[in-house]
């Protein structure tokens, strides 16, 4: 995430703390907790529309 970005979902969280909804601003809290990096997954990934093989 850019900083622009972690600034405007924490000026979010706060204006939902505002408006009484602390669990959607708990969400927000989270977010910015997790790596931004992906984790990786031990299922395989999805697959895509792959053209039929021969």
């Amino acid at each position: 995430m850019t900083l622009t970005q972690i600034e405007t979902v924490r000026a979010a969280r706060l204006q939902l703390i505002d408006l009484g909804d602390e669990k959607t601003a708990a969400l927000l809290a989270w977010a910015l907790e997790e790596p931004s990096t992906p984790r990786p997954s031990t299922e395989p990934p999805p697959q895509r529309d792959l053209p039929p093989t021969a």
